[in-house]
């Protein structure tokens, strides 16, 4: 049956916050779908998995677009090692890290990744678009060979 398939749930949850948000910028459905968005973010459950799905997406492709700065990361300052990722925040002195960064690193092959802090001075923009860098990470490395 259909729940021993690995990511079936994710990818059916993942579809309905698609169809959602293209029927929330419809203005004729914009209430009814504001009203069902409503409902979903109440239930316990639902609205964990349906508010970070519909972050995710919004980082890529809402309003308020959080990956649009790809950078390659050193993993240490005395290795040559580094990773591509996203940097989503400038500034965590909230947290009392004043020289630290946050980067978002997604995984290959995956709908996951891992926020991680490095020190701002291993962290270096790239040229490249964020749906470039992107579709390299998610291919493994691949794309565009």
């Amino acid at each position: 049956g259909w729940g021993v398939i690995p990511g079936v749930g994710f990818l059916s949850t993942l579809l309905l916050v698609i169809t959602v948000g293209f029927l929330v910028s419809n203005f004729l459905t914009q209430r009814i779908m504001l009203a069902v968005d409503k409902l979903l973010s109440k239930l316990p459950l639902v609205k964990l998995i349906y508010g970070s799905i519909k972050d995710l997406i919004n980082a890529f492709a809402g309003d308020k677009k959080s990956f649009d700065k790809p950078v390659l990361v050193r993993l240490s300052p005395t290795s040559h090692a580094h990773v591509l990722g996203f940097l989503t925040s400038e500034s965590l002195n909230r947290f009392g890290l004043e020289d630290f960064v946050s980067v978002y690193i997604p995984q290959s092959y995956n709908f996951a990744g891992q926020l991680l802090i490095f020190p701002r001075e291993q962290v270096v923009p790239l040229p490249t678009g964020s749906a470039e860098t992107m579709t390299f990470i998610v291919s493994g490395g691949v794309s565009g060979n």
